[in-house]
């Protein structure tokens, strides 16, 4: 142990700052207050054990330490507001199942009317083959050929 190469003056201006309220100027001081120990080859447990030495009112370091207390057991509050968490879970999976549902549905039916689209459009080709067979003047484009699926199907 080095406390002899230790600026104890310097260390306690430092661990001062440790009780500041604003959390990262605390965790700073801390910090720096290590680096300090540390560059002598202590640590703050050796800081421990010599603040121990000096105080008599401060536990041995071989006293047990006292037991927690037990925790309470959950209120009602607690334990309703946990059953309608559970329902809500229950909710959700449910909804979740109904939305994969509904997409596979929209997807069939989008491929019912693209089937429909198709076949619409390959009546209307074999219709203009007909009316120019039968000498018929060209008629103006379809709606479905407008946006490009007349003819391809």
């Amino acid at each position: 142990m080095s406390w002899q190469r230790l600026n104890l003056d310097r260390l306690a201006k430092v661990l001062a700052l440790a009780s500041s309220d604003r959390d990262g100027e605390a965790l700073s001081a801390l910090r720096k207050a290590e680096r300090m120990l540390t560059d002598v080859g202590l640590g703050m447990v050796d800081l421990a054990e010599t603040i121990r030495r000096f105080d008599p009112a401060a536990p041995k370091a071989a006293e047990p330490k006292p037991e927690e207390p037990k925790a309470e057991p959950p209120r009602p509050d607690v334990e309703e507001l946990t059953r309608r968490i559970e329902g809500l879970h229950q909710q959700l999976t449910e909804a979740a199942a109904a939305a994969a549902h509904n997409a596979g549905e929209a997807d069939r039916w989008r491929d019912i009317c693209w089937d429909a689209a198709r076949y619409i459009c390959s009546l209307e080709v074999e219709l203009a083959r007909l009316r120019a067979a039968a000498g018929e003047a060209p008629r103006p484009p379809s709606d479905l050929e407008i946006a490009g699926l007349g003819g391809r199907y």
